[in-house]
């Protein structure tokens, strides 16, 4: 089998695909599904409360991949506790590709 069609169907064994926007207060937290359908959609405060709501809300996706604006910090720590696979992106990639996609709608 291809390596990379191996690589592919593996990744589409998540059952998700999360994205966490983080901020000193609170967190913006999203899942869509292989499809790229919104699944989840909600925040927490940056609190043991508010990452224990983010466990209690994500345990039936189990360990799923995770894109973030950094790569070090509380939100990556708590993150990797929580057994998610952190994708940490370059925010200035991040701000790019927003501002081109921005362009495109017009």
């Amino acid at each position: 089998m291809n390596p990379s069609a191996q690589g592919s169907r593996d990744w589409l064994a998540h059952r998700g695909f999360g994205g966490l926007d983080w901020a000193s207060q609170t967190h913006a937290i999203i899942i869509v599904d292989a499809q790229g359908r919104v699944v989840e959609d909600f925040e927490i405060e940056h609190s043991a409360r508010g990452w224990q709501k983010f466990r209690e809300r994500l345990q039936p996706y189990g360990s799923i991949p995770f894109a973030i604006e950094t790569c070090q910090g509380a939100a990556v720590e708590q993150l990797l506790e929580a057994g998610m696979i952190v994708y940490p992106l370059n925010p200035k990639s991040a701000q790019a590709y927003r501002d081109r996609k921005a362009r495109e709608r017009g």
